[in-house]
C-alpha cells in the first residue's frame, strides 16, 4: 500500500477511484484493531456500486503506518 507524509510521519492509505465530481469521496476509518488491508475488497465493491471515490487509510499504530508517539491505556477502546 502506498504511504502519504503527513507532518514527518507516514500513514498507509489506499485511494479507489471514482467520479468526484458527481459523489462525496467514501472514508473508510478501520475499527479499534483493523487497518487498510483488513477491509480487503469492500471499500472497492461500495465505491463502484456508488459511483464514488473513496479513501481508506490505517491509523497511527496499525498497519503500515507510523506507531503511536505515546503507549495506549487500557481505555484505548473507550475513546
Amino acid at each position: 500500500m502506498p504511504l502519504v507524509d503527513i507532518h514527518g510521519r507516514r500513514i498507509e492509505y489506499r485511494m479507489v477511484p471514482g467520479d468526484a465530481a458527481a459523489r462525496p469521496t467514501l472514508v473508510f476509518l478501520h475499527e479499534g484493531l483493523g487497518s487498510v488491508a483488513l477491509w480487503r475488497d469492500f471499500p472497492v465493491k461500495v465505491a463502484k456500486r456508488l459511483g464514488a471515490r473513496a479513501l481508506v487509510y490505517s491509523r497511527f499504530g496499525y498497519g503500515q503506518s507510523d506507531g503511536l508517539l505515546a503507549k495506549n491505556t487500557p481505555r484505548f477502546m473507550h475513546k
